[in-house]
């Protein structure tokens, strides 16, 4: 079982974004196991908030050299790449997607 404390020693920074993560469907952090391959479809989140995570994300990766340096691989700042980059987290580990009018949405890309 690998923990968050477990990827906090190896890549804080993608710890920090995981705990982002979980703090906005108010799910901890500490009770997943990231070792399983289908851990972000152990919650859900609206659109509106995944929305949000994204900006959170970007915003982090332009103005966190560390972060982007880390999850991005890439030391320049440009807000597309780190726009791009947020929105395919997203896409690859974020929550799954309740959308109200449609019932289930498994992964959508923007």
């Amino acid at each position: 079982m690998k923990t968050i404390k477990d990827i906090a020693k190896q890549t804080p920074e993608m710890a920090k974004v995981l705990r982002r993560m979980c703090r906005m469907v108010k799910a901890k952090a500490s009770e997943i196991d990231f070792d399983d391959p289908d851990w972000y479809r152990q919650h859900t989140w609206s659109e509106a908030t995944r929305d949000k995570f994204v900006q959170w994300l970007s915003r982090e990766f332009y103005t966190n050299h560390k972060m982007r340096r880390e999850m991005v691989r890439v030391s320049a700042k440009s807000k597309r790449v780190c726009q791009d980059a947020a929105r395919f987290f997203d896409f690859m580990y974020g929550w799954v997607v309740k959308d109200s009018m449609y019932g289930w949405v498994v992964k959508e890309a923007k």
